[in-house]
């Protein structure tokens, strides 16, 4: 039995736009992919030495069946200004059973350190919440991965634990930092979403 359609989601926050790929989003997102080589190499799997546009085209087009099938729901987050794709954050693992999700999030890195990650982070959990009826959305980030935690904690997500053996890199077993949202970390009780303030030197939360 095939899930129902969900139709195309556009959103946009602090200069941030959410929106579906499109087949004109392969070469763009080929070049932030590789102006961001070197961090995804060592905190991925799908990255590899020699990646093409090709490998670019096939993902993109991936996406787009994982969204007309309802099976994942990845976003391009783009620059409003000049429509500049920035980077990926995408729901999958979506249970409707017990209203939860995995998010995935990277930025390319040029564009780290500006707040595009947890804007875009937050406006993806509501598209969870408001459109897909989740009640909760988990991320699993590798425990030394210090720019992704504080991208998850400038979303307003909460650490809940570290978790051994929860991600697997390089086909090893890793431990990570499990975070969560959920409605109420994203809406405050107005139902406006929250302005979690942007941190910036933090000693246990340090960047590269």
């Amino acid at each position: 039995m095939s899930n129902p359609p969900v139709p195309p989601y556009f959103a946009q926050r602090n200069g941030i736009r959410i929106r579906p790929y499109t087949l004109d989003d392969a070469t763009p997102y080929f070049w932030a992919v590789m102006a961001s080589r070197q961090e995804l190499a060592a905190w991925t799997n799908w990255f590899k030495v020699g990646y093409t546009l090709d490998d670019a085209r096939i993902w993109v087009v991936s996406r787009i069946g994982a969204w007309q099938h309802a099976t994942a729901f990845d976003f391009a987050v783009e620059r409003v200004e000049d429509n500049m794709l920035l980077g990926n954050v995408g729901l999958n693992t979506v249970s409707s059973t017990h209203r939860y999700a995995s998010m995935n999030f990277w930025i390319r890195t040029d564009a780290c350190g500006q707040g595009v990650a947890s804007s875009a982070m937050k406006l993806v959990a509501a598209f969870g919440f408001d459109v897909l009826n989740l009640a909760r959305v988990e991320l699993a980030i590798k425990t030394d991965n210090m720019a992704a935690r504080k991208a998850a904690h400038n979303a307003g997500a909460a650490f809940e634990a570290n978790a051994r053996n929860r991600l697997q890199l390089a086909g090893k077993p890793v431990e990570a930092a499990l975070y969560s949202l959920i409605p109420a970390d994203v809406y405050a009780p107005s139902g406006e979403m929250r302005n979690t303030p942007f941190l910036g030197t933090n000693p246990s939360l340090d960047t590269h």
